[in-house]
């Protein structure tokens, strides 16, 4: 990402966005998690592992170059499979709670569902004019946060 017009500084703030969303939630469930757990350090490790394929695919965010994979897909692929070890983690924090382990599931409806909408917003956005586009990712952006902070009202204490 090279543009330095406002519509640039908006997509960098829409990825920017979707990057802040996702350590907000990881410092918060790495506070609870006991990081040196066999499984918690397994998932933490593909969690870092799918970051990395959306930091390396960033420059194409929304211009993809010729040849090879396409970059907003791979961010949005890559974005799903760091929401899902988000959702996996929750899981095994909540070893024995079956309570907490009954909104962690209802919690993912939420997370599938927002992280959808940006696996739908890719082709879409593509399509359309500049202002449009803007409007598109800031709906996406908007249901991201909105799906998951209404999965998680209160907190995921299950009461």
């Amino acid at each position: 990402m090279h543009d330095l017009s406002w519509y640039g500084m908006i997509r960098g703030a829409f990825l920017l966005g979707l990057l802040w969303w996702s350590w907000a939630s990881y410092s918060w469930v790495c506070n609870i998690a006991k990081a040196d757990q066999g499984a918690v350090r397994t998932v933490l490790l593909f969690a870092m592992a799918a970051m990395f394929v959306i930091a390396l695919a960033i420059p194409e965010a929304f211009d993809d170059l010729p040849g090879g994979l396409s970059g907003p897909v791979v961010i949005a692929l890559a974005y799903f499979a760091l929401r899902a070890m988000h959702l996996v983690l929750l899981w095994l924090i909540a070893e024995g709670d079956q309570v907490l382990r009954r909104t962690i599931a209802l919690f993912a409806i939420g997370k599938v569902a927002a992280t959808a909408l940006l696996l739908l917003a890719v082709p879409l956005v593509h399509a359309l004019p500049a202002l449009a586009q803007i409007a598109v990712l800031a709906a996406v952006l908007t249901g991201l946060v909105m799906f998951e902070s209404f999965q998680s009202a209160g907190d995921l204490s299950g009461g």
